[in-house]
């Protein structure tokens, strides 16, 4: 708890800032497109929430351990006196959870302003904000992954870890696109072929490759089942793991 009141009290205003800052550049594009299409957009409140939360909740987790920046504030943050999974539950909870929950709040009360505008200058049918918002919900999910990532990066690199485990995470991504499709399209091209060779009793080719065809959309089900379960349930814990083993290595 101490832990967290003095990471509060050292980044509340920057984070307000950063809240406030985002927020009016949205109203901002609101007003704008509002006077060219009009106001398509003051319908969409929604879309702009994910948009802007995941810009704030990304880059807040990549400013995660500030400390780490230099070895005399490492030296300080690591001599504190709480556990290493103290100060990096301190991290996650208010640079995830934390920085969510307070967004969804600052947004929704902003909302109200964005649509007090809309009415006085505006003679349309204004939207809502509904922070409950199945999409919402979805977009917040992939948000915690994403932070997890991010948080791991922020504890592991020194300096500019925000734009370092982005490239990352990038080039990591690309060459998982490309291996994927190189065995995804030997797959498709092969395994029917083959299953079609020395067929002499009186089956057809087709219906060897629909029956090929219907393996393969099998395995694409399962494997897609399993990357979901990993990708929803398994990965924030595994770089919230990661994060642990890189403050403990510090340490040492």
């Amino acid at each position: 708890y101490l832990l967290m009141k003095k990471d509060i009290l050292e980044n509340y205003k920057n984070i307000l800032l950063a809240y406030f800052s985002v927020i009016g550049l949205v109203l901002i594009f609101l007003i704008i497109d509002a006077s060219k299409t009009n106001a398509h957009l003051w319908v969409v409140f929604n879309n702009m929430f994910q948009l802007s939360i995941l810009f704030v909740g990304v880059s807040i987790a990549g400013l995660s351990f500030t400390n780490f920046r230099t070895k005399e504030l490492t030296t300080s943050y690591l001599t504190l006196p709480a556990t290493n999974i103290e100060k990096v539950a301190s991290q996650i909870i208010l640079a995830s959870f934390g920085v969510i929950i307070s967004y969804t709040i600052v947004f929704y009360i902003s909302h109200f302003l964005f649509i007090g505008i809309g009415e006085m200058f505006y003679t349309i049918e204004i939207g809502t904000f509904n922070p409950f918002d199945a999409s919402n919900i979805k977009t917040i999910k992939g948000l915690i992954i994403a932070q997890s990532v991010f948080i791991a990066g922020a504890s592991y690199f020194n300096k500019l870890a925000v734009f370092k485990t982005g490239g990352t995470v990038f080039i990591i991504w690309l060459v998982f696109f490309i291996v994927s499709s190189l065995l995804l399209n030997s797959t498709i091209e092969n395994i029917p072929s083959n299953i079609g060779l020395n067929i002499d009793f009186g089956i057809s080719k087709s219906n060897i490759n629909i029956s090929a065809a219907n393996i393969i959309e099998s395995k694409d089900l399962w494997a897609g089942s399993i990357l979901r379960i990993f990708f929803t349930y398994l990965l924030a814990p595994i770089f919230w793991t990661i994060t642990y083993f890189n403050v403990k290595e510090k340490e040492v």
